[in-house]
């Protein structure tokens, strides 16, 4: 990439490599929460290679659900891990928010369901910054369990 794509005329890249993270075998506590989420990671990846943008900002909601629905034992895990109590809330906080900004591409009502907002089409762009971070969350939720438990 990094010597064909600018004599190519697509720009210059920065490569960016995360280890991907195995269906646990085992079950119990937030593997299957965790598997769950690897399942829509999958899903979100074929769509990225496919081009379908939006389809992977919907795809990776179960990331999302995950860090939502599991929240209170991720903020346990993390201070397992080292994680002070106002580290761990800030994390919860961050990826709190990145969920609400996902949602944005996929929920057209406003979050008093009252109001219908402006559909929002993903970008290239869009869908890479989400997959990113759902990605990088996943993994570290995942290599903490796995470390952990």
């Amino acid at each position: 990439v990094h010597d064909f794509a600018p004599t190519l005329g697509l720009g210059r890249f920065v490569v960016f490599e995360i280890p991907r993270t195995e269906t646990f075998t085992s079950r119990g506590d937030i593997k299957d929460e965790v598997n769950a989420a690897l399942e829509s990671a999958a899903k979100a990846h074929e769509s990225l290679v496919a081009g379908e943008w939006d389809e992977v900002m919907e795809d990776l909601r179960g990331v999302w659900e995950l860090t939502r629905s599991k929240a209170d034992d991720i903020k346990a895990l993390l201070i397992r891990d080292g994680y002070t109590e106002e580290a761990a809330v800030s994390f919860a906080d961050a990826i709190g928010r990145h969920f609400v900004l996902a949602s944005k591409f996929h929920h057209r009502l406003d979050k008093q369901r009252k109001k219908i907002m402006p559909e929002i089409k993903a970008a290239k762009e869009d869908a890479y910054l989400v997959y990113a971070v759902a990605m990088s969350v996943l993994n570290l939720i995942a290599r903490k369990v796995q470390r952990l438990q």
